[in-house]
């Protein structure tokens, strides 16, 4: 996973690459949290052009446990690099589709182009 801020530190950024075995996976994801804690940033890019297959069970915590915390913290807003593999697109939906069900109140939209995404978080801005 490669992670840092862009601009000015406003919006985090993470890309996976590949497939990430689900306690790593968890690993990452806790260091995130920690980074939109610690920055009380609302923003945040996800490059998910390369991702694959999340188990179903990952896919459970993200949306039950994740998620929830993301907000908690301040997140509310996530542009999402489509995944170029069928199999990530599947589970990249299957997460959204299971945080609906929680209610999560993170907003969130697919993107083909970074530019675009990144536009859009800094023209919805609401923070």
């Amino acid at each position: 996973m490669l992670a840092g801020w862009i601009g000015e530190g406003n919006i985090f950024y993470y890309a996976w690459k590949g497939f990430v075995p689900p306690n790593e996976m968890k690993q990452m994801l806790e260091e995130v949290l920690s980074h939109l804690e610690a920055a009380k940033t609302p923003l945040m890019l996800q490059d998910l052009q390369q991702a694959q297959a999340i188990a179903n069970d990952m896919q459970e915590w993200m949306a039950a446990s994740w998620l929830p915390r993301a907000a908690a913290v301040g997140l509310r807003k996530i542009a999402l690099l489509t995944p170029r593999s069928v199999f990530g697109q599947m589970a990249v939906n299957q997460v959204k589709n299971k945080a609906r069900v929680n209610t999560t109140e993170i907003e969130s939209m697919f993107f083909d182009d970074e530019a675009k995404a990144i536009q859009w978080l800094r023209h919805s801005r609401t923070a």
